[in-house]
């Protein structure tokens, strides 16, 4: 019942909003005028995710099921080794979009900010990149982990969260007002590799969706830093990147450490925040 819940509140704020305002278009747009991010409209349907699963805890445990959750954020010693390590590979993600930018031919944008003016588009990227907090307790607090228990595969199971995530983005590619640049199908396939990457790091950290926010933040900052240009071209570098990141991952551990990180320690709903 956990997954239907969720995904009737994500989709009927998100998909079910869209649906309205193209039906009643026109007594609509006088009161939430053109949807685009900064709409409060919008606004709502992207954090819906994180909504549904923030009430899917409630729901299981009430408030003490909701701050057993919230205790998770609070990584121990052991596990903030994963900080200063998403952070270089944040770096190394920043160098190889832009050196491959170079490389294949790709504009690159005109560098305008200092470095003062980088370190505040940066920490404003925190709450205006859309699907970071809006999406952290949803697709990755819930429906990874519960999809762990249903699957038993990390790989499958952030295939399938990915996926998903895809199918929520999907009207932010239909309303003209979004002027994204991007590729869809591309930004489906991202979201599937992507959310492979960070089941991984999801059971190294006892489902502390904290780390997905850090490297989610750094990741989708480039851009904005003037690094390099969001454009589909770079989406299938970005692909590429976290896939061969995501491969190596894998193999270093079940080599190094005799672990395979499908299958061993999953993090499953609602067993992960009862540790």
């Amino acid at each position: 019942k956990y997954l239907w819940i969720y995904v009737g509140i994500t989709f009927g704020l998100s998909w079910g909003m869209s649906v309205l305002y193209i039906i009643f278009y026109d007594t609509l747009a006088p009161f939430v005028g053109e949807l685009n991010i900064s709409n409060p409209f919008v606004m709502v349907s992207l954090n819906s995710p994180s909504i549904a699963g923030i009430i899917i805890y409630f729901i299981y445990g009430g408030f003490q099921g909701m701050e057993s959750f919230l205790k998770c954020l609070i990584p121990n010693k052991k596990e903030c080794i994963w900080f200063p390590i998403l952070f270089g590979l944040s770096l190394l993600f920043y160098l190889c979009m832009h050196f491959g930018s170079k490389y294949f031919g790709i504009l690159l944008p005109e560098v305008t900010m200092s470095s003062k003016e980088r370190i505040i588009v940066l920490l404003k990227n925190i709450y205006e990149e859309t699907g970071l907090l809006g999406g952290a307790f949803g697709w990755y607090g819930f429906l990874l982990p519960y999809m762990q228990k249903r699957t038993q595969s990390s790989i499958l199971s952030g295939l399938i969260t990915g996926f998903i995530f895809g199918l929520f983005v999907l009207p932010g590619y239909l309303f003209s007002s979004f002027e994204t640049g991007t590729s869809y199908p591309l930004y489906v396939v991202q979201l599937i590799i992507f959310s492979i990457f960070i089941a991984f790091i999801f059971n190294k950290t006892r489902g502390n969706v904290l780390f997905f926010i850090f490297i989610f933040w750094l990741s989708a900052s480039g851009s904005k830093l003037q690094f390099y240009n969001f454009v589909p071209s770079v989406q299938i570098l970005e692909i590429v990147f976290f896939g061969i990141l995501s491969i190596l991952i894998f193999f270093w551990y079940k080599k190094v450490r005799g672990e395979n990180l499908n299958t061993k320690e999953l993090c499953c709903f609602p067993e992960f925040i009862e540790r």
